[in-house]
């Protein structure tokens, strides 16, 4: 008895094994079945998303782009580097540009090195390896430009005949000094901001800029610190177009070591203002020892009277880092005697913050 039942329990055994088979094929079968169509919908869903991507670019891998064109954001930067002094900055300021490659930015840049200094094999190497962009559609491609040392501080002036040049062959133009941290979000937010402007203010576009606000990091209290305008006391601009959205530097210097600006833009200020279109002129008019910085900014939203407006609420956007902080060094070592007046940036929010637009706020939530 034992040995068959036993043996029946064998057979049971087998039996319960070839039902679980069975049971384990056709619930594989169904998982197959369920996964397939999960993978055709997903397949039909993903391709609908790239059909859609390839009718608007900016939805692919979140790149920006000029939506209206349907094109990839083409950009001409030009950076003077005068010596090796800011060598670290410019470095910095190298693997930022990659990014925005990354991102799918097509970036042309014309980097002005004075020919006294030029790029060893070494180097050249180096820098090389720093803009090697893997985005399928971006490109970084740069251009070496060696000037005499002794074009001293004209040595920025030749960028202006570049950026004419190319006029119509990029969608954003940037000048910029070797030591600032120009990062994506600033050329996002130019260009999703002027967008705006020019809708607000129409006939009046070209008298108006996006502006930016230069900032170092205070090494004691590790705030970022504003240190070109005195008083800190941002303007809301007064014009009925604006809205009462936008506020303005508190003083007539404007300087903020680089300039943006779109075709359209470009286009008008070289009529429209000297700066633009004779700098020849501009060198015997202004301070020889102000030539730099009128170049970069300051005869455009001085002397050409091109207003700087940074919109309430995107203000922080339009914040760049000064990244070798040497003014607030030189306040913190001056101690006392510090003459230069600084004004942290939390300082600012809570002056021109304190009226920003109603039914605006609402970043922060609660998980």
């Amino acid at each position: 008895m034992a040995e068959t039942k036993n043996g029946n329990l064998i057979t049971m055994s087998r039996r319960q094994l070839a039902l679980l088979l069975s049971g384990c094929v056709l619930v594989a079968s169904l998982v197959v079945s369920f996964y397939g169509d999960i993978h055709s919908l997903s397949s039909r869903s993903l391709t609908a998303s790239l059909r859609s991507a390839s009718s608007d670019p900016s939805l692919a891998l979140g790149a920006p782009t000029l939506r209206e064109e349907n094109k990839p954001l083409k950009v001409l930067m030009a950076v003077p580097s005068y010596g090796t002094t800011n060598k670290a900055y410019l470095e910095e300021m190298i693997d930022s540009i990659r990014d925005m490659c990354e991102a799918g930015v097509q970036v042309t840049l014309a980097l002005y090195l004075t020919s006294n200094t030029p790029l060893n094999v070494s180097q050249s190497y180096m820098l090389n390896s720093r803009m090697q962009c893997r985005h399928p559609r971006g490109h970084f491609k740069t251009k070496v430009i060696y000037l005499p040392p002794s074009t001293g501080k004209y040595f920025a002036r030749p960028h202006r005949d570049l950026f004419f040049e190319n006029m119509h062959k990029f969608n954003l133009f940037i000048y910029i000094e070797d030591d600032m941290m120009i990062r994506l979000r600033h050329i996002v937010a130019y260009i999703e901001e002027t967008k705006k402007l020019k809708a607000l203010t129409r006939e009046k576009f070209t008298k108006y800029s996006i502006g930016f606000l230069r900032y170092e990091i205070n090494p004691q209290t590790r705030e970022r610190t504003q240190f070109e305008h005195p008083d800190a006391d941002f303007k809301i601009v007064e014009d009925p177009l604006l809205n009462d959205d936008y506020i303005t530097h508190p003083s007539s210097h404007h300087h903020q070591a680089m300039y943006m600006a779109t075709p359209e833009q470009l286009e008008a200020w070289k009529e429209s203002c000297n700066c633009f279109r004779d700098t020849l002129q501009m060198e015997k008019d202004l301070e020889p020892i102000l030539f730099r910085e009128n170049l970069s900014s300051a005869c455009l939203f001085g002397r050409c009277k091109v207003l700087p407006v940074l919109p309430r609420i995107a203000f922080q956007d339009l914040m760049i880092h000064h990244m070798s902080d040497k003014y607030m060094h030189g306040v913190i070592s001056a101690g006392s005697q510090n003459k230069l007046k600084t004004t942290p940036i939390s300082k600012i929010f809570d002056g021109a913050g304190k009226s920003m637009p109603s039914g605006r706020s609402g970043f922060i939530v609660d998980i």
